[in-house]
C-alpha cells in the first residue's frame, strides 16, 4: 500500500516538474 502510494506522489511530481520546465523556458527561453 504505502509502495503504491509512494510511486503516485512520483508520478504526480514528474507531471508538475514538466509543466514547471516548460513554463521556466517559455518565460526565460532564448
Amino acid at each position: 500500500m504505502k509502495d503504491k502510494v509512494i510511486q503516485e506522489a512520483l508520478v504526480i511530481v514528474q507531471d508538475h516538474a514538466e509543466m514547471l520546465a516548460e513554463a521556466w523556458e517559455k518565460i526565460h527561453g532564448e
